[in-house]
């Protein structure tokens, strides 16, 4: 499982991705408004913060 995605009742979503940077692993939580996509997004900051605390 790389992520786990929450509805509220307007269909807003709370997505959390999985990643680990070195030893640590951290979750990457994301509020996404309906009918939005969200996985590029995700993967660009994924990267990002890989970058950072490597």
């Amino acid at each position: 499982m790389d992520e786990v995605t929450i509805y509220d009742r307007d269909r807003v979503r709370l997505v959390c991705r999985y990643l680990t940077v070195g030893r640590e692993r951290l979750i990457l939580a994301a509020l996404v408004p309906p009918g939005r996509c969200y996985r590029r997004v995700t993967n660009q900051a994924i990267r990002r913060i890989r970058q950072l605390l490597s």
